[in-house]
């Protein structure tokens, strides 16, 4: 008879069915609750950002600096300007408010809360250099930041430290003369970041330590109920020509002309040499002297590509000054140039007359300041300083004969030649006064513009046709510079198979006619050719390639590159020929088609190979190199075989 009932087989699979179902549901349940926690501590540390807001808006503005929960003692007055002024508690008007919201941060389970603060101002002059007069821009103070220099900002000295006064290094930037006033810049509006923190050690550009952020601009007007001056000079100053720092110039020789006023000159040019009265010659043919007078020609002035002249925005009949130098700043002197905005526009543009439009066309960075004020005497608007740095390029690229390998007119011995230029635009390395930190660096010339490189082979120094030009592969490396954040203005142009990465093969037993041409960024380009020679092959060459394979001690390290030479002085090495091969198991590791390639492990200036080794074992392995010479004689001894041992620890 049967018996009714579940087996125990039956018993075990319904249990383990249920089982992966309770654990499913747990899991489920477990990432709800993470879910709801993290939900929870976004909505109250939303909440917690807009408590902090609108008590730190009802304040008073000058008591509203940079807060930190975790640093309550401040920061001293030991140096003007650092980068946050962090209150000190006990000395401050809103201590209860800082005390409340500490106590609601740590209620809601953040340890620590930070309020970091910059200054800003709105901006008339375009000092951005962005084509905008209505810029937020920071107070950035000059670089020597001083109770004797008064800490006054780079672009209008108007903006200044309230309260700067020669403090001890105990006192602190918070009420620093005991009246309230607190040493920060005087531009009556700053920005607010509001951060909650995850962790007591809460770093604001560490994502992992921050829980949420909040940013909030404050406005000394809004409070007070004045009207809104927010320290923006009234009348407006903005430059549209020559654009600040950022752009290179190019003159065309034919306005480098000056005239004679009777005396001798330099001779320089097919003119002559003699006195010459009241005719033009080109200013980079000759010498000055005090008898010349260097200036543009009428018909140059009006120009639009002209350095000489500036051009822009401000109010009719405000009077715009010039200044030919940024040092010192702010001008301490009258200006040397001056002169009356006559369009109903405020449109200007205005041509630079004398020394002055003759120096800017000397290579180099030139730097100028411009202000503008309109009104009668003792109650004029003024405009914000403006600073504008003028980059002068006159002179194309070189590439000096001794600056190319071979040397032009050399006859080589070999078939595979390293063709290298070393391109210059002569860098200046000029640093830029602008009072920054840290400093700006610009070239003194605008640098090789590599999409105007070019290298090729010719049928004659003179080709005809653009048929009798052929041209090459190759690679250009930029020079870095010995001045930080200068940009590159030489580099290294060589002649070579961008896919084989090996020099390029010529026949023998002749001249080889090369051209490259290479360019400036202001468009200027120089073509440089030359010719070598290719020696015959055809001889026996006596000795085949040279071969220095690595030590077998010390042992080379597991991952370091495998170092081999290869030479031939008689007839050169072909590339094409070589092969490294691994004895132990039967395998090409390199040539000119493997991955990797020769042409990516040689150095054909230095004719070295750096071979990878990382799947190499630790151990002994038995290599083979073969590699033959260019010679075609009957007697060569062209080949070299050499077997040697890798030791790799």
């Amino acid at each position: 008879m049967r018996r009714k009932g579940l087996s125990l087989v039956e018993s075990m699979i319904a249990m383990v069915v249920v089982g992966i179902i309770a654990i499913v549901l747990i899991r489920l349940m477990q990432g709800g609750g993470k879910t709801l926690v993290s939900s929870q501590d976004q909505f109250e540390s939303a909440q917690l950002l807009d408590y902090i807001q609108a008590k730190l808006q009802i304040a008073r503005f000058e008591d509203v600096l940079a807060i930190d929960s975790g640093v309550k003692a401040g920061v001293t007055a030991g140096a003007f300007n650092p980068a946050q002024y962090w209150v000190r508690w006990s000395s401050s008007p809103i201590q209860n408010t800082l005390v409340d919201i500490e106590n609601r941060v740590k209620a809601a389970g953040f340890p620590r809360y930070k309020v970091e603060v910059k200054f800003i101002r709105r901006d008339s002059a375009d000092n951005y250099a962005n084509s905008s007069v209505v810029d937020f821009i920071a107070f950035e103070p000059l670089v020597a930041c001083t109770v004797a220099a008064g800490c006054v900002d780079k672009y209008n000295p108007d903006y200044r430290f309230q309260s700067l006064i020669a403090n001890v290094p105990t006192e602190f930037f918070y009420d620093v003369d005991g009246a309230g006033r607190t040493e920060v810049p005087d531009t009556r509006m700053k920005t607010l970041d509001i951060y909650l923190c995850r962790k007591a050690a809460c770093t604001t550009g560490d994502p992992a330590s921050i829980m949420s952020r909040e940013g909030v601009m404050l406005s000394k007007e809004k409070i007070a109920g004045r009207a809104v001056e927010n320290y923006v000079k009234d009348l407006k100053l903005l430059i549209t020509f020559p654009t600040d720092s950022s752009r290179y110039y190019r003159d065309r020789p034919e306005i480098f002309y000056g005239y004679a006023t009777g005396a001798g000159f330099t001779a320089g040019s097919a003119v002559g040499a003699g006195p010459l009265a009241n005719q033009f010659f080109q200013k980079k043919n000759y010498t000055a002297t005090a008898s010349w007078n260097w200036q543009l020609r009428a018909g140059d002035k009006n120009n639009a590509s002209l350095i000489p002249k500036v051009a822009g925005f401000s109010e009719r009949d405000a009077v715009v000054s010039l200044w030919t130098s940024s040092v010192p700043f702010p001008p301490a002197g009258a200006p040397n140039y001056t002169w009356t905005v006559a369009s109903d526009n405020g449109y200007f543009d205005n041509p630079w007359p004398g020394a002055y439009a003759d120096a800017v066309y000397d290579e180099g960075i030139h730097s100028f300041v411009m202000r503008a004020k309109k009104g009668p005497v003792g109650s004029e608007m003024f405009s914000p300083w403006r600073i504008v740095y003028v980059n002068t390029d006159i002179t194309p690229p070189v590439a000096r004969s001794a600056d190319i390998v071979p040397l032009p007119g050399a006859s080589v011995d070999t078939r595979s030649p390293y063709l290298k230029l070393y391109l210059r635009d002569e860098d200046s390395g000029n640093l830029i006064p602008n009072y920054s930190s840290p400093p700006r660096h610009l070239p003194g010339v605008s640098g090789i513009a590599e999409e105007s490189l070019s290298v090729a082979t010719m049928t004659s120094l003179t080709p005809g046709v653009p048929g009798d030009i052929f041209y090459m592969r190759y690679k250009y490396t930029p020079e870095v510079p010995a001045v930080a954040n200068v940009v590159s203005a030489s580099g290294t142009l060589v002649a070579i198979d961008t896919t084989t990465l090996l020099p390029y093969v010529f026949p023998d037993n002749q001249d080889l006619f090369l051209r490259a041409e290479f360019g400036d960024k202001t468009g200027q380009k120089t073509i440089k050719t030359w010719t070598i020679h290719i020696n015959d092959m055809n001889f026996d060459d006596a000795t085949s390639p040279n071969v220095v394979v690595p030590p077998t001690t010390p042992p080379l390290l597991a991952g370091a590159p495998m170092g081999l030479s290869v030479a031939d002085a008689e007839s050169g090495v072909d590339w094409g020929s070589f092969e490294l091969y691994d004895v132990d198991h039967g395998s090409v590791l390199l040539t000119s088609a493997t991955t990797p390639s020769l042409g990516s492990c040689l150095n054909p200036e230095t004719n070295t190979i750096a071979y990878p080794t990382t799947g190499f074992t630790s151990g002994t392995h038995h290599l083979r190199a073969t590699v033959s010479n260019w010679s075609r004689g009957a007697g060569t001894n062209g080949t070299t075989v050499t077997n040697f041992d890798l030791v790799v620890q």
